[in-house]
């Protein structure tokens, strides 16, 4: 019965751990000492393992942004999209406790990211459509340039993870995905940010989707039956 029902949620749960573990972590372990490039496409070769590893089994969004993309989209049922996002927040959660145990001097309040300005908010809105977007374009079947991309998802999204985040990581934006700022509020109480970046990512989720749906509409083609007369002209 576990594994019939729950068997997606657990992949989503322990995925979101070991990412939001791993991104955080190379950072809290280090010291701060890591070159933003160097943690950018560390984060991206973390995502890239975790869909190929649990990708065929929960579609590994890891990443409430992605799920409410897909929910947006018709993609996904709305029962389900409930579920996911608490198995995700739980894997965040899980990921933060870890940190506490492993690394029980890193500083929360100085690593938390903060959204100062309304660039960093356009930003966080661009990148975490891109990324919706991208996803959809190569882990669905409907892309006519690449009709089956998907045995390359794991290293195309990963990439666009590393592209992203270390494009807008100066500007406090690029973080993509809504439980790294969620564990940041119970850690270091920023829960301002959270809401800037939650409403950041859902309106960056939801805009995809439609940009997504608006290029792959094909109007259908009127066909012109000739009359008898012309037939027979």
């Amino acid at each position: 019965m576990f594994k019939g029902n729950l068997i997606k949620e657990f992949c989503e749960l322990i995925g979101t751990a070991v990412l939001v573990f791993m991104a955080i972590g190379i950072n809290a372990f280090s010291g701060g000492g890591v070159a933003p490039a160097e943690a950018s496409v560390a984060t991206g070769a973390v995502l890239m393992l975790i869909i190929y590893g649990v990708g065929t089994i929960s579609g590994a969004h890891v990443n409430p942004a992605v799920t409410l993309g897909f929910l947006t989209s018709g993609r996904f049922p709305q029962g389900q999209f409930f579920r996911y996002v608490a198995a995700q927040v739980l894997g965040a959660i899980v990921a933060m406790i870890l940190l506490f145990i492993t690394v029980p001097g890193f500083d929360w309040v100085a690593a938390a990211p903060v959204m100062g300005s309304p660039v960093s908010f356009g930003l966080e809105v661009f990148t975490t459509g891109f990324l919706v977007f991208t996803i959809f374009s190569v882990a669905t079947g409907d892309c006519r340039i690449c009709p089956d991309a998907r045995p390359l998802a794991g290293v195309i999204i990963g990439a666009a993870i590393a592209m992203l985040s270390f494009f807008a990581g100066s500007a406090q934006a690029g973080i993509l995905n809504p439980v790294v700022p969620f564990i940041f509020a119970i850690a270091a109480g920023t829960w301002l940010e959270l809401v800037k970046y939650l409403a950041a990512m859902a309106i960056g989720a939801v805009l995809a989707t439609f940009v997504y749906q608006f290029t792959r509409y094909q109007p259908k083609l009127e066909v012109e039956v000739p009359t008898e007369e012309e037939q027979q002209a």
